[in-house]
């Protein structure tokens, strides 16, 4: 009996030690692990499109972020060291996100937004705007935010070089910052652009006539002519703007200078016999004997006597009190080149 029961007690413990082998090879733990959290040391990877990148709960949790507050700075695609950064300076991870989105590098992001919150009360949302329109510029045109501007202003000065340091000599003479940009684009000093503002000319139109080579004394008494075609009067040998304008206002340009031509005592005598013979004024006729006596002089007859004579000429041509129109009118277009040598000689 003693045998069978020792028998019996051998079957049953390998039955049992079958039994636990089976168990031990095909079942699974019920345990789950625990729950991924901000102090959780393993890091976990976050996979979108084909980049993986890596959270770490630890370095989140050792800058004092939550779960949720880590998280919406990673999928904006900070790290933490730069997300606490952004977040003591009262950025939000939006905010953040676009401007760098602008094309503005992390650290220069920092600097950046540090400037601005001392800049402005609406310091963040004016940094958004500058980086939007022109990144490259957001760290001149916040220089100007700190003294009052405008976003658009900071804008405007930063793109033409128009620093607070520069801006310096134009308050001191007096001018106004918006006022001074254009003339500060064009290169002009503080003193001297006044005197050519003071006299009413534009930064554009006083540049042109500065391009010529003109002071502002000579480009009042030529303004009406512009600086191109003022150029154009002196290569062609006009040297008094009266006489450049009074040749425009009859329509002749600085390339009709070619056909100028001295009046001789003859085209003088001409004058005054025709002037006479068709009851014309006697005055007129009277001046030109006088100016036909000086011989040798010619050359000097005024502009003013010419232009008495062509308008004589043509008035009394019109009234049919000239029996020979086509005589007449040669006489005139003698006369007319006669004016442009005189534009040429009087100064």
């Amino acid at each position: 009996m003693v045998v069978v029961g020792l028998f019996i007690v051998l079957i049953v413990s390998i039955v049992v030690a079958y039994i636990g082998l089976r168990y031990s090879d095909g079942a699974t733990s019920v345990r789950r692990p625990p729950a991924d959290t901000v102090t959780a040391d393993r890091p976990i990877d976050l996979t979108k499109g084909s980049k993986s990148r890596f959270f770490s709960p630890q370095d989140w949790d050792a800058r004092g972020f939550d779960l949720d507050a880590a998280t919406a700075w990673f999928d904006h695609g900070f790290d933490p060291d730069h997300a606490f950064l952004f977040r003591s300076l009262e950025l939000d991870p939006a905010t953040a996100a676009r401007l760098r989105g602008a094309g503005l590098e992390d650290s220069a992001l920092v600097a950046l937004v540090e400037d601005a919150s001392f800049a402005h009360h609406k310091g963040h949302a004016q940094l958004v705007t500058l980086a939007e329109q022109a990144p490259h510029l957001a760290p001149q045109a916040l220089a100007w935010l700190r003294l009052g501007a405008s976003t658009d202003q900071a804008l405007a000065y930063a793109r033409e070089g128009f620093t607070p340091a520069a801006s310096d000599t134009w308050r001191a003479v007096g001018w106004h910052l918006d006022e001074a940009l254009p003339w500060f684009t064009a290169r002009f000093e503080p003193t001297p652009a006044l005197a050519w503002r003071d006299t009413g000319f534009t930064a554009a139109e006083a540049d042109a006539w500065r391009r010529e080579h003109f002071g502002v004394r000579h480009a009042i008494e030529w303004r009406g002519l512009g600086a191109h075609e003022t150029r154009r009067w002196l290569h062609a040998g006009v040297r008094a703007p009266a006489n450049a304008k009074a040749l425009r206002a009859r329509g002749y340009g600085p390339d009709d200078m070619t056909y100028a031509a001295a009046l001789t005592r003859d085209d003088l005598l001409s004058a005054a016999g025709q002037i006479v013979s068709a009851g014309g004024s006697a005055e007129v006729a009277r001046r030109v004997h006088e100016s036909a006596a000086g011989a040798g002089r010619a050359r000097d007859v005024g502009i003013e006597l010419i232009e008495d004579v062509l308008a004589e000429l043509d008035r009394l041509v019109d009234a049919g009190r000239i029996p020979a129109p086509t005589e007449a009118k040669a006489l005139t277009r003698r006369f007319e080149r006669g004016l442009l040598e005189a534009a040429l000689t009087a100064t």
